[in-house]
C-alpha cells in the first residue's frame, strides 16, 4: 500500500463528488421533460397530418392514432436511453473506484486488498461498504457492459431487485436501475474511503 497523505482521501472524495454532481446536477435532468416532449410531439404530428388531411381519402381516427404512437415511440426511445444512462452512470463509478483502489493499494490483487482491509479492523463482510462498492458494483458494471454471463447471473443471486422485465431497444440485460441507485453506490463509495482514512492516516 501507498504512503497516506490527508490530500488523498481529499482528493478521491472530491473525484466522486464531483462525477456524482455531473451524473446528478448536469446530466440526468436533461430527461426530466420525457412526457411534456412526447405530448409536444404528438401535438406536432396531429398539427402536421391534419394540415394534410383529406376527408375523402383519409379516416380522422387514424389520423390521431399515427399522431398518438409518434408521441408514444418519443417517449419510449427517451426513457430506454435514461435507462442506459443511469446504467452508465454505474459503470463510471465503479471505474473510479477501482482506479483509486489501484493507487491507494498499490496492487490488483483482490486478497492483497482484503488483507490490508481486515489489518486496518475494516468491515468487509457482505453488508460492508466495501462489498457494496468493490464487489456489487462490480458485478453490475461486468453485467451491463458484457451481458449474459457469470457476473449477470451473480448479480441476480446478490440483488434481484435491480431487475425487471420491462422490453429495452438497447440492451437484454433487464438491468433497472433508478437515480436513487446511483446515488446509493455514491454514498457507499464515500463512507468506504471516510472510514479507510480514518482508519489509516
Amino acid at each position: 500500500m501507498k504512503h497516506l497523505y490527508e490530500s488523498d482521501k481529499i482528493e478521491i472524495i472530491s473525484r466522486i463528488e464531483s462525477l456524482l454532481a455531473t451524473i446528478e446536477g448536469r446530466l440526468l435532468p436533461t430527461f426530466d421533460a420525457i412526457e411534456n416532449e412526447a405530448k409536444n410531439v404528438e401535438e406536432e404530428e396531429l398539427a402536421r397530418l391534419s394540415r394534410n388531411f383529406d376527408p375523402d381519402r383519409m379516416d380522422e381516427a387514424e389520423v390521431y392514432e399515427r399522431a398518438f404512437h409518434a408521441g408514444v415511440e418519443h417517449y419510449s426511445v427517451h426513457s430506454d436511453m435514461k435507462r442506459e444512462f443511469l446504467k452508465s452512470s454505474a459503470v463510471w463509478l465503479f471505474h473510479l473506484f477501482e482506479k483509486d483502489c489501484t493507487y491507494i493499494f498499490n496492487t490488483e490483487d483482490g486478497n492483497e486488498k482484503k488483507r490490508v482491509l481486515s489489518q486496518l479492523c475494516l468491515d468487509i463482510s457482505d453488508s460492508s461498504d466495501w462489498f457494496k462498492c468493490n464487489r456489487e458494483l462490480r458485478l453490475l458494471a461486468n453485467a451491463i457492459k458484457h451481458g449474459a454471463g457469470n457476473s449477470l447471473d451473480k448479480l441476480k443471486e446478490v440483488r434481484p431487485d435491480l431487475f425487471s422485465e420491462k422490453f429495452s431497444m438497447f440492451s437484454d440485460d433487464k438491468v433497472e436501475l433508478s437515480s436513487g441507485d446511483i446515488s446509493g453506490y455514491g454514498d457507499s463509495m464515500k463512507k468506504f474511503w471516510m472510514s479507510f482514512f480514518d482508519a489509516a492516516l
